[in-house]
């Protein structure tokens, strides 16, 4: 007899609205003493579209140093509109030429290649070596047909000055929901590895200027940071809330990424320029550096509420195999994009490796390409599909060994995202 248990429905979609008035704090930020060179606009476009980055580090002492970009979820019959690949790191032990050239999927890219490296910032144009820089190329004729696929990433030179690296895809596809996106590039300093503490240029003031017909309230921010150290510490200051720690190492050895959404902290008030300031905390110095923003509006309305989940039994003697099924359901007319689906199984149960099925389809445990794993710490089954489309829907199977007597009304369905 299957049974459909009580569900805890957790959909990152909540607003959660700072009652401080935008031109409340517009006015704190002032004139911050800047080292280094601002984040530009670069990429601004508005239709059926989405953006995906992925972030990969790239130190290794005394050889070629090799990371991979995973992109995955991209749906069937995508275009893509564009794509870059970003890298910095720092001048101390290579020339110019030698950091401003990366192998990206067998491709060598530098400033003479017939896909030119651009160098888009740097500390202190005008003064000598060291310096740290920021570099991109257009991969968007590098990508696979189908987009989805690992990307090696490769350094030819074998110091450890190129620190980490990020690409950052736009897509467009008829059964995404209208969004804009907006991308911001450069480079600017945080701090300075050479002092005991913080020093002046330690904070930046990003600024999007013609904001008015961007929804803010269903909006998301990505901002990336490389580093040649991960010990680094960020606080970013938005809509009078300040948060601390900001920098989780999401992408690890020295490419991190902040998410933020914005929805909780922007009502739906008109706003025309967007403002935020981040700072590197760590007071023994170490220094990092900021060159990316892309920011995108999510679609409204979406409603994930009538997912459910099943099971063949309530409870079982420990040996016992529980089958799960979880459905995510779509009832609203907007697609929902970029999102997290979470099964948790009990504690006093396990995973059987080999057993998670996507829509019929059998999927690794581990986390790759296909859209669904096994988070052995979460103790959970996690899919991570790109897009669900207005009415649509996706089936999720695994089984469960019960370890001890479990009623299994514990488990929850879990849904983050937009």
């Amino acid at each position: 007899l299957m049974r459909i248990l009580r569900l805890g429905i957790l959909i990152g979609l909540f607003l959660s609205f700072s009652s401080l008035a935008y031109a409340d704090y517009a006015e704190s930020f002032g004139d911050l003493s800047l080292r280094d060179a601002e984040l530009k606009e670069s990429f601004r476009a508005t239709g059926n579209i989405a953006a995906l980055v992925d972030g990969v580090g790239l130190i290794k002492n005394g050889k070629r140093k090799t990371g991979n970009i995973k992109v995955k979820g991209v749906p069937d019959g995508a275009e893509v509109k564009q794509a870059w690949f970003y890298w910095m790191g720092f001048t101390k032990h290579v020339s110019e030429s030698e950091l401003g050239t990366i192998v990206f999927d067998g491709k060598i890219i530098n400033a003479k290649t017939d896909l030119p490296a651009e160098l888009v910032g740097e500390e202190d144009p005008e003064g000598v070596a060291p310096k740290r820089q920021v570099y991109k190329v257009d991969v968007s004729s590098l990508l696979d047909e189908g987009v989805n696929g690992v990307y090696k990433v490769q350094t030819l030179h074998k110091a450890k000055d190129t620190f980490g690296g990020a690409l950052i895809l736009v897509y467009e596809h008829e059964d995404l929901d209208e969004s804009t996106v907006v991308l911001q590039d450069g480079a600017v300093l945080l701090s300075n590895e050479h002092s005991k503490k913080v020093v002046n240029g330690s904070a930046y003031d990003a600024v999007f200027n013609n904001m008015s017909d961007v929804d803010l309230s269903n909006s998301t921010l990505k901002v990336g940071i490389s580093s040649g150290l991960s010990r680094d510490k960020h606080e970013i200051e938005i809509a009078g809330q300040r948060l601390k720690n900001v920098t989780k190492n999401s992408q690890g050895k020295a490419m991190d990424l902040i998410n933020l959404d914005l929805s909780k902290y922007f009502s739906d008030e008109v706003v025309e320029t967007l403002r935020y300031k981040i700072t590197n905390s760590n007071k023994r110095g170490y220094f990092s550096q900021l060159f990316f923003n892309v920011l995108q509006t999510k679609p409204t309305d979406v409603d994930l509420s009538t997912s459910t989940l099943e099971v063949s039994k309530s409870s079982g003697r420990p040996g016992e195999v529980v089958d799960y099924s979880a459905s995510l359901v779509n009832s609203a007319g907007a697609s929902a994009n970029d999102f997290v689906f979470e099964v948790d199984i009990p504690e006093d149960a396990e995973y059987v490796s080999g057993s998670l099925q996507l829509n019929g389809f059998s999927q690794t445990d581990s986390e790759d390409l296909d859209e669904a794993h096994f988070d052995r710490e979460k103790g959970a089954v996690v899919v991570t599909p790109n897009v669900l489309g207005g009415g649509a829907s996706m089936e999720v199977a695994f089984k469960a060994r019960i370890a001890k007597g479990v009623v299994h009304e514990d488990s929850t369905v879990q849904t983050q995202g937009e």
